[in-house]
């Protein structure tokens, strides 16, 4: 996240997580707002739940919404993720990926 050359987006449902983290943590929404002024949010629309309800691999919905946004860019694109599934995932659907606690 520290690449400023780098562009950094994902769906809409990033800042639904990151303010129930938050909220989970009692803590202020404003500690969300570095990490969500840096990213673009791209919208969930119902072709992304399409596209999400065609990934044959399991994964969890979530995450199922996050890569069906990734699919959809249509742009060279990294999927970060801790989450072993969803890389797993992510490769099968041809998607590279970087785990970003590993960086």
């Amino acid at each position: 996240m520290e690449s400023p050359e780098t562009t950094f987006i994902s769906s809409r449902l990033l800042r639904t997580e990151v303010i129930r983290v938050l909220r989970r943590d009692d803590r202020p929404l404003v500690e969300g707002n570095p990490l969500l002024d840096r990213v673009g949010l791209v919208a969930i629309t119902s072709e992304t739940h399409t596209v999400a309800e065609s990934i044959e691999r399991h994964v969890k919905t979530l995450d199922a919404l996050h890569l069906a946004t990734a699919l959809l860019v249509g742009e060279s694109l990294t999927v970060a993720t801790h989450d072993a599934t969803m890389q797993t995932v992510a490769e099968h659907l041809g998607l590279p990926v970087t785990d970003p606690l590993e960086q």
